[in-house]
């Protein structure tokens, strides 16, 4: 359906609100929005943590049944989740084609709006995240072959790593809203 939608401003994770209060899901790159009806706004929320679905499966299962299982599980839960997004909820809602989607702001972007105490808040707790990882990857692991030897603390190591990351991304953005404060001011 081709229809001309004003006033879309980003509410976050792809949900748009319009002029008349309406809500959208986005599809940037096919340049598309799906109609949320009120209806619809507890499943929209499901299936926008459906990842986390996986992820609760690969460590609860991994950790008390076996790896072997969990990963089956995981795979299976993520083709399960994705066929049901795409081809129920998806077909379900009414999609709008063609449509200039404005794109939402980024991290930086809400930290430079930000309160300076919030960003340096932002920034001691990404930093002292990574330090606290290490720290505690180091006193489980103790030694590289328990490290190697041992699935569970293989999986503590990536979710670490993983996080690691993450928080350095929120380093990074934290300094530069700050920057951007000072040039501001």
């Amino acid at each position: 359906m081709k229809a001309k939608i004003e006033g879309l401003t980003a509410k976050g994770n792809n949900v748009y609100e319009d002029n008349k209060g309406r809500t959208y899901l986005a599809d940037h790159k096919n340049r598309v929005l799906y109609a949320i009806g009120k209806d619809s706004k507890n499943q929209m929320s499901f299936y926008q943590q459906r990842h986390l679905i996986p992820m609760i499966l690969l460590v609860l299962v991994g950790f008390y049944v076996n790896w072997y299982l969990a990963v089956g599980l995981a795979l299976a839960s993520i083709v399960v989740l994705e066929y049901l997004y795409n081809q129920v909820f998806l077909k379900s809602l009414v999609k709008y084609e063609n449509i200039d989607i404005p794109s939402e702001p980024t991290l930086k972007d809400k930290l430079v709006e930000a309160p300076r105490k919030k960003i340096i808040a932002v920034l001691v707790m990404s930093t002292l995240l990574p330090i606290l990882l290490v720290a505690n990857l180091v006193g489980t692991v103790k030694s590289f072959d328990n490290l190697v030897n041992d699935p569970n603390n293989m999986i503590l190591l990536v979710v670490s790593i993983a996080l690691i990351v993450y928080a350095v991304r929120y380093v990074y953005s934290s300094v530069v809203a700050l920057s951007k404060q000072n040039q501001k001011a």
